[in-house]
């Protein structure tokens, strides 16, 4: 069983079984890998198609991805191929790679951060506002101090989970 195999070095195993790395970012560090080391090479010219087609991602994902990997230089742009039908020429660089995965663990955190909140759907809105509900209670809350006042009001009406951005000092 000599032949079907690839050489891969261990720090490129360590990126790889990082947390930070995506499955997109994973596959495409995978398949240079194979275009590169698999043929002894230290970088590879891979066109947009290549990648598409082989890793059947997107062309935007791979445009994404590749971005954000080269923002923290983990993979470098050798050459830019010189038209649009041209390959670009890839490289992986593994070193310092214990910083880049810092860095590239920033860029999710920054791109989460960063993602709009979905809104409820109109239904759930709908029936949240006539669900509204008058706060009852079984005994007398003038004598009661704020604090006793709020516990009596959550232990009374459990339902209503928004209680106390609804009660006004």
């Amino acid at each position: 069983m000599n032949e079907g195999f690839i050489r891969i070095p261990n720090e490129l195993m360590e990126v790889l079984m990082s947390e930070v790395i995506n499955d997109s970012e994973k596959r495409i560090l995978l398949f240079i890998a194979r275009k590169t080391y698999g043929y002894n090479k230290k970088s590879d010219q891979i066109s947009l198609t290549q990648f598409e087609n082989k890793l059947n991602l997107s062309r935007q994902t791979v445009n994404v991805t590749t971005q954000r990997m080269r923002l923290v230089k983990l993979l470098r742009l050798v050459k830019k191929g010189k038209s649009r039908l041209a390959c670009n020429e890839w490289l992986i660089d593994l070193s310092d790679y214990q910083d880049k995965l810092v860095q590239l663990g920033r860029l999710v955190k920054y791109d989460s951060d960063k993602l709009v909140k979905v809104g409820r759907h109109t239904i759930d809105s709908i029936t949240k506002d006539k669900e509204k509900k008058e706060i009852s209670f079984s005994q007398d809350v003038k004598s009661l101090s704020r604090d006793e006042w709020m516990a009596q009001a959550k232990l009374e009406n459990p339902d209503i989970p928004d209680l106390e951005d609804r009660i006004e000092w």
